[in-house]
């Protein structure tokens, strides 16, 4: 995996780590540690300065799809195709929570603006909302014909951006969805 400075089209460094393919990847919003998730299962964080690796998340017992950070950059919350996501406290690594409920693999995971919240699409064409902090599923999405690609939350928190599509299909569908009584 490389950093590249978009400016100058600069490679900063080459982090190693994972021994197969990566499947995502994000920075943290404090700016000091970048993430990515890959097809050995593992989610490792870095350093972003020195490149170091300061943590390697494991727990997923299928390759890790989707990754994100909370607003305040305390959590990563991780897809997988074991069907769970994971919610992983930055600083030491632990595993928070085991959000599960999906019957088929995670492709996207978003936090809210006030990171209460995590929402997760998956290939079995639901959309879930989570509670960060019990865990509980709060609100399942349903009615997609297809798996749910990507999912974003607006940054003031009241709207929810689903990308669907199908695998037959080179095109996706956006949906708006309200999300203000979450």
């Amino acid at each position: 995996m490389r950093l590249w400075d978009i400016g100058t089209g600069e490679c900063l460094k080459t982090l190693d780590g994972h021994n197969n393919s990566i499947h995502s990847a994000a920075f943290s919003p404090v700016g000091e540690i970048f993430a990515s998730a890959g097809f050995d299962g593992k989610v490792r964080l870095y350093e972003i300065d020195t490149g170091e690796c300061l943590q390697i998340l494991q727990g997923h017992t299928g390759w890790a799809r989707a990754i994100a950070f909370s607003q305040n950059g305390e959590i990563l919350a991780s897809g997988s195709v074991d069907r769970t996501i994971r919610l992983w406290d930055v600083h030491t690594g632990e595993c928070l929570q085991i959000l599960q409920g999906h019957t088929d693999w995670i492709r996207s995971v978003a936090f809210s603006s006030s990171s209460e919240i995590v929402v997760s699409g998956s290939v079995d064409g639901t959309v879930r909302l989570w509670d960060i902090s019990t865990g509980e599923c709060l609100k399942i999405l349903q009615g997609h014909t297809s798996r749910i690609n990507s999912v974003a939350f607006s940054s003031n928190g009241k709207s929810l951006l689903l990308a669907v599509g199908t695998a037959q299909l080179d095109f996706g569908i956006l949906r708006l969805v309200s999300a203000s009584r979450y």
